[in-house]
């Protein structure tokens, strides 16, 4: 199946879903707005060919034609400003009905990719399409982005179950990773809706980033109605904008903290990456590391280094 056809399918079942319906739901959908796949997130061939209006693909095999359609900017926290945007549309009476859809299909097209027998998912859709972009002027990227650094993120929630008194193990702590993907909170979403129907009266948090750590979105989920109110981010962005930052580094001497790591097991060799804070002046460093001295460890995390610097980069060791 392509992403077109996954999105399409789980946009079907959503609409039976209601109870109101399969076909009164989708002729009432005035708006389509969907989650960019991998495949048409960056200027790139897309090797089983893809869809030039996703939206109206997705909507075309739902048998609906809304009056719009729109294409939202690459990033996982989409999903979320999605249904906080629409939302608020419909709060406002602007709209009536509005379906949000996304997908992606790397597994497939890894597989067929060089085949002889691999298909052709191109399309060409004809109809009103508000593409946003790509957003890449938000993502925040730099060095720190040649390494894996989504792996480095647990460590941030267990630190702020900390924080608020949650022990990790408490349900209300539990986080469930995906990765770094357009779609991966749109999964976030819906788990927890289903989650809050079974345990009617609760609230569900879903928080999603994009780029790295550049674009942030959250939702409070629940059963439980309430009067709309707007988002603020606008607000929140400029409280962050004018925060003080943390000085960081390209090169760093001497002795350090390991703030958080990641262990790159697929790549020969493998390969130990830390980000840490040098004792003498708090400023963060990346540096690569013995896997090993990490991996046999009980918990690497807030452990003294040495870190050393040359021309290759930063290495770092552990304090005996």
């Amino acid at each position: 199946m392509s992403s077109v056809e996954l999105a399409a399918e789980a946009a079907r079942c959503a609409l039976e879903d209601t109870g109101a319906g399969f076909a009164d739901v989708a002729a009432s959908t005035e708006l389509i707005a969907d989650v960019r796949q991998f495949e048409i997130s960056a200027p790139v061939p897309a090797p089983l060919g893809r869809s030039d209006n996703y939206p109206r693909s997705v909507a075309r095999r739902l048998g609906i034609e809304p009056a719009r359609a729109v294409l939202e900017v690459v990033g996982g926290q989409g999903p979320q400003p999605l249904v906080t945007e629409f939302a608020g549309a419909i709060a406002a009476g602007r709209l009536g009905s509005v379906l949000i859809a996304g997908s992606d299909a790397v597994s497939t097209e890894r597989f067929y990719s060089g085949r002889d027998d691999r298909p052709d998912f191109t399309e060409k859709v004809p109809g009103q399409l508000e593409g946003r972009g790509f957003g890449y002027e938000s993502f925040g990227l730099d060095e720190i982005t040649t390494f894996d650094l989504y792996s480095c993120f647990p460590i941030a929630v267990f630190n702020l179950c900390d924080g608020t008194g949650l022990s990790t193990t408490d349900p209300r702590g539990l986080t469930v990773t995906g990765g770094p993907g357009n779609n991966y909170s749109m999964h976030a979403i819906a788990e927890t809706v289903g989650r809050t129907r079974d345990q009617p009266g609760a609230f569900g948090l879903v928080a999603a980033n994009g780029g790295i750590m550049s674009k942030y979105s959250v939702g409070v989920h629940s059963t439980v109605s309430a009067d709309w109110e707007p988002d603020n981010s606008l607000r929140l962005q400029s409280a962050v904008a004018a925060a003080p930052g943390t000085a960081h580094r390209s090169l760093a001497d001497g002795p350090a903290r390991i703030e958080t790591y990641t262990v790159r097991h697929a790549f020969e060799p493998r390969t130990g990456v830390v980000i840490g804070r040098l004792h003498a002046d708090g400023s963060r460093f990346l540096a690569t590391m013995s896997p090993e001295s990490l991996v046999t460890v009980d918990d690497p995390i807030g452990r003294d280094i040495i870190v050393t610097s040359s021309e290759q980069g930063n290495t770092a060791a552990m304090v005996s």
